[in-house]
């Protein structure tokens, strides 16, 4: 859970850190963004890590990959890392990684990038902060699309079918 002590770097819209970091839950002002991930977690059988967000949280009960914001002085992988370790407990090589899209969501003054891990998972290791997720699964890209249209994937995602069609040549 995201303490209210949390201070994050401010960007401009053009992924450029400036000098100024905000206390979280401080409104930002025109022009102003922060960096958030998408952590997609690649099985070697092609199926991705979701997680299912807590009730309590902005569209909880939905499905998602982990994720989350930029703390003042992480990097985007830090990131990254960070929020899978948190959330589901896994430990990932940073060189597993890879950086594969900048979204720009203005409505929320965020700068979203995706990465994508390649990691084996075995779901009966993880460690789910009940926090912030009360369930994991692995699921192909066809799935994690019905989810989408069943509507229960968190509907932020709007890069997904590039995504998957860009996915099958990695």
């Amino acid at each position: 859970m995201r303490s209210m002590d949390e201070f994050f770097d401010v960007y401009t819209k053009d992924k450029v850190k400036t000098d100024v970091a905000i206390r979280n839950g401080t409104p930002m002002a025109q022009g102003e963004y922060c960096l958030i991930v998408h952590a997609w977690v690649r099985n070697g059988d092609g199926r991705y890590l979701i997680a299912r967000r807590a009730q309590r949280k902005t569209f909880g009960g939905l499905w998602e990959c982990p994720g989350g914001g930029a703390i003042a002085g992480e990097t985007s992988l830090d990131t990254a890392l960070r929020e899978i370790r948190e959330e589901v407990g896994i430990a990932l090589d940073p060189a597993a990684g890879k950086l594969v899209k900048t979204c720009v969501y203005d409505a929320i003054h965020a700068i979203c990038d995706v990465w994508v891990f390649t990691h084996p998972v075995a779901l009966e290791t993880l460690t789910l902060a009940t926090d912030e997720v009360t369930d994991a699964r692995l699921a192909s890209p066809q799935e994690i699309l019905r989810l989408v249209d069943t509507g229960d994937f968190i509907p932020v995602y709007g890069y997904l079918e590039w995504f998957f069609d860009k996915e099958k040549g990695i």
